[in-house]
């Protein structure tokens, strides 16, 4: 039996008041998910591809992202990730990898009855200005459960 899954995260707009030298900084993620486990392998190729929006990004504000995939079992893995200091208005597709295509692709060790269940991006709100020792002010993770179809082979 093969299993393929596919699923992706709501746009989702967080934000944090960082005191008034910084004041309210927003960003939104999306993340997009899919691959398929053939019948005879230990491990799935997962694409994977999201949007952020930084259009508030300020006073040297740093968002990082990092996409990661839940198996069966319960174990995590992280895919990959990235980071901007740059404020961009609207939605855009981050860049992964060099030369990115739109989707990133990662293999995942999938061993016999273990499947992946759920993907996730969580983004890190940095302040990298002075006085702030680049101390995290605001984490969110955005997870969605994959939809699933099985066929046999």
């Amino acid at each position: 039996m093969y299993r393929t899954f596919y699923g992706e995260t709501a746009q989702k707009t967080h934000w944090t008041w960082d005191g008034p030298d910084v004041g309210l900084v927003a960003w939104g993620d999306q993340a997009f998910f899919g691959g398929t486990k053939g019948c005879t392998y230990n491990s799935v190729g997962v694409r994977f591809s999201g949007e952020v929006n930084t259009s508030s990004l300020h006073n040297d504000a740093k968002l990082i992202w990092v996409f990661s995939v839940t198996r069966s079992d319960g174990k995590r893995f992280a895919l990959g990730g990235g980071q901007t200091t740059r404020a961009k208005k609207g939605w855009w597709a981050v860049n992964l990898l060099p030369n990115n295509r739109g989707y990133d692709y990662h293999v995942v060790p999938t061993p016999p009855g273990t499947w992946l269940v759920k993907g996730s991006i969580t983004t890190v709100m940095l302040n990298t200005g002075a006085g702030s020792n680049g101390v995290p002010f605001a984490t969110e993770t955005d997870t969605v459960t994959f939809h699933q179809k099985s066929e046999w082979c």
